[in-house]
């Protein structure tokens, strides 16, 4: 779990590197765009991640 986590955070990093790097043009509306979803996505599936993280914790110390 700790392994998909940290490869959700450099998927986020590196697309907030990505979004930084695009050039202030009119013309890279689109896909800034496209990154701003994609950046939303990987948010959403981090929290998800989080909760499944949580939710297993809490089941193993139940049954401990």
């Amino acid at each position: 779990m700790d392994e998909i986590f940290e490869l959700i955070t450099d998927i986020e990093g590196e697309l907030d590197n990505a979004n930084n790097c695009l050039p202030e043009y009119n013309a890279n509306s689109d896909s800034r765009s496209s990154i701003d979803g994609a950046l939303c996505s990987v948010y959403v599936l981090k929290e998800k991640l989080e909760q499944i993280s949580h939710k297993v914790l809490e089941y193993d110390l139940d049954n401990e």
